[in-house]
C-alpha cells in the first residue's frame, strides 16, 4: 500500500458490497508465482489512478486473461480489440456494467477473450517498432 488514504477508501467500499461478491486483497506476489496467480483468475481488475506502462496488464495478456482497467494507462481501446475494457474512473455505471458483463459471460465468450488477450500479447511483443525502440534503450550506437 503506497497510498494509505486510498487504501482505506477501498476497504470502506469493499465493506459495503452485498451478495455473492467477494474481494480479496492479495499481498505482493513473488515474480515466480505471478503467472500461476494470474491463471487462477478470470480478469485483471485494475482501477488505477495512473500507470506509465502497466506491466501487470501485459502480463495478464501474456497469460491469456482479459483486463478491466482505468483509462489512466497507455493501454487503450481494449473493447474494440476484444481483450477487456479501459474505463474512466469516475464512471461508476460503466464499471458496474462491465463487472456484470464478466459475471454473466459464458465459457465460449470467455475463451474467445482469453485467446484475444494472448494474441494481443504476441502482437505487442512482435511489433517491429516496439522491438526497435526497446533495443534502443539498451544498445548504444557507439
Amino acid at each position: 500500500v503506497y497510498d494509505e488514504s486510498y487504501h482505506q477508501e477501498c476497504l470502506r467500499l469493499i465493506d459495503r458490497l452485498e451478495g455473492s461478491i467477494r474481494v480479496r486483497i492479495l499481498d505482493p506476489i513473488a515474480h515466480d508465482e505471478l503467472k500461476k496467480v494470474i491463471k487462477q483468475h478470470h480478469v485483471l481488475f485494475l482501477p488505477t489512478r495512473g500507470e506509465n506502462f502497466g506491466h501487470i496488464i501485459l502480463e495478464s495478456f501474456m497469460m491469456g486473461r482479459p483486463v478491466l482497467i482505468s483509462d489512466q494507462t497507455p493501454w487503450r481501446n481494449l473493447e474494440s480489440q476484444g481483450v477487456g475494457f479501459d474505463l474512466a474512473l469516475k464512471d461508476e455505471q460503466a464499471w458496474t456494467k462491465r463487472l456484470d458483463f464478466f459475471l454473466q459471460m459464458d465459457q465460449t465468450h470467455f475463451d474467445a477473450m482469453c485467446r484475444a488477450a494472448h494474441e494481443k500479447y504476441q502482437e505487442f511483443c512482435n511489433d517491429p517498432e516496439i522491438v526497435k525502440a526497446s533495443k534502443g534503450l539498451f544498445l548504444s550506437s557507439e
